[in-house]
């Protein structure tokens, strides 16, 4: 009998501590920051399951959340812009922009992020048509999934230019996600998860290094970068067949931006495959390194999150004005 009174108080006290770390744990995130539990945040807020074949999610429409002490707001289309589909009249010049949480805006502020910075500078230089620069960026997001929600959101888009923004990592499965109740719904449960799992990596991986981890996705026996060649490649042949404009932006990782990095090795290797199909690209690992130099932390969002804040869209933007100023047909 004491046996069952023991395990039944023990059970009571452990449930009793479980809430009271969850709900301390909640209260904590008021006033700080985790970029692994704001990502959990923002699965759990702004995404849902897709029923399109291919994709495992989506963002939810007309859903909003405030993520690393930033608005996310996704509009009823389903993504971060305030693009609707309607009919395009004929002095409109619409581009879209393919690209997961970095083209997103992840931690930036919607003004700020390269898009809407890019369709301001081309409208404010350019007067001959009204510009408009759709950003479809969705997290976790590879390269196979947006030539598939490509194909999905083509027709309502009905876009002049397609631009693919494409990081290094772009070429790496998806992994489902974790549906498990308690992960789902318990912050705490999520952080211990995602401790577990990141503790995981670092002791059963092989690599020592990012760049390492990084080159090792673009052998030639990988599937996955066969999978990624050949969206890039089916959105080309869609482009050619729907006569509309292409190109590629090539994000570096802000790990390390130095010239004998295996990072920029993985450029290089994107930029062979590219001029070999004849696609058009901007790389812009030059002008990042250039700027940042060796302190591309100086640009994270978070000191434990790289993706670039509102410094590193600019660069991206002013890269882009650059280009479009540079081509006759819009001037």
């Amino acid at each position: 009998m004491n046996k069952i009174i023991n395990f039944f108080l023990f059970t009571i006290t452990l449930i009793f501590s479980l809430i009271i770390a969850e709900l301390g744990l909640r209260f904590y995130l008021k006033f700080a920051t985790i970029y692994g539990l704001e990502m959990h945040k923002y699965a759990k807020e702004l995404k849902e399951s897709s029923n399109i074949d291919g994709l495992t999610h989506q963002h939810r429409p007309s859903s909003e959340a405030v993520l690393m002490g930033v608005n996310i707001k996704i509009n009823k289309f389903g993504i971060r812009d305030d693009f609707t589909p309607r009919t395009k009249n004929n002095n409109e010049y619409r581009i879209l922009v393919l690209g997961n949480s970095i083209t997103m805006g992840w931690g930036v502020p919607y003004d700020s992020v390269f898009t809407t910075t890019l369709e301001n500078d081309l409208n404010n230089n350019f007067k001959k048509l009204k510009y408009e620069v759709i950003n479809s960026g969705i997290g976790n997001y590879n390269t196979l999934m947006e030539s598939i929600y490509l194909k999905s959101i083509l027709k309502d888009v009905d876009p002049d230019e397609i631009i693919l923004h494409f990081y290094i990592n772009d070429i790496e499965s998806v992994p489902k996600q974790n549906n498990n109740f308690f992960i789902k719904h318990s912050y705490l449960f999520a952080y211990m998860y995602l401790n577990f799992k990141q503790s995981s990596i670092l002791n059963f991986s092989s690599f020592n290094s990012t760049g390492k981890y990084y080159l090792d996705l673009y052998t030639k026996e990988n599937e996955d970068r066969t999978k990624a060649e050949n969206a890039i490649l089916s959105i080309n042949d869609l482009c050619i067949k729907k006569k509309i404009k292409f190109k590629i932006i090539i994000q570096p990782d802000l790990h390390d931006l130095s010239y004998n990095s295996n990072q920029f090795k993985c450029h290089l290797i994107i930029r062979n495959f590219l001029k070999k199909n004849n696609i058009n690209y901007i790389d812009l690992f030059d002008d990042f390194s250039i700027i940042l130099k060796n302190k591309p932390e100086e640009i994270w969002v978070h000191p434990n999150d790289p993706h670039p804040n509102s410094k590193g869209h600019k660069i991206i933007s002013n890269k882009m004005i650059n280009h479009y100023q540079n081509l006759t047909i819009f001037n």
